[in-house]
């Protein structure tokens, strides 16, 4: 009688501790699904263009690379996107520092196809030798406020 007392206790044991694996398992998918569900993710670009001329190192004029940035990005962009000024600086073949007007785009929702279609404009335009391409996969949120 013993015996079949320790064995049912036992019994019990494995079945609560399989039964609160199982719900605390469960629990961490239904989250997981929920936050994916709830948060979105892109891909996120940011494109640094820069402005002098790859031949000769002439700067071109900001106002005139702005608007032929701007121009491109318009057409391939068409969700949005955003260009932040910089100053770019480099080591060239003879060893001289070159410092640039540079444009900084950063674009979200698009795909690399997209990207290299209007960089290659960007470098015909501009006439660079190329155009550095950062992308990152993040959640992103379009906030409308509370009340929305």
């Amino acid at each position: 009688m013993e015996n079949s007392k320790n064995k049912l206790g036992l019994i019990s044991l494995i079945i609560s501790s399989i039964t609160l694996v199982l719900v605390v398992v469960l629990s961490v998918l239904f989250f997981v699904d929920l936050a994916k569900r709830n948060n979105t993710s892109y891909s996120q670009f940011r494109l640094y263009i820069g402005t002098n001329d790859k031949d000769t190192y002439q700067p071109m004029d900001q106002e005139e690379a702005r608007n032929k940035v701007d121009n491109i990005c318009t057409t391939y962009f068409s969700n949005g996107y955003t260009l932040q000024e910089a100053i770019g600086s480099w080591k060239d073949e003879s060893g001289e520092i070159t410092h640039e007007y540079t444009l900084v785009c950063y674009v979200t929702g698009v795909d690399i196809v997209t990207i290299h279609k209007a960089s290659d404009e960007m470098i015909v335009q501009l006439n660079q030798s190329s155009i550095l391409i950062e992308s990152y996969s993040l959640p992103v949120e379009f906030y409308s406020g509370a009340n929305a």
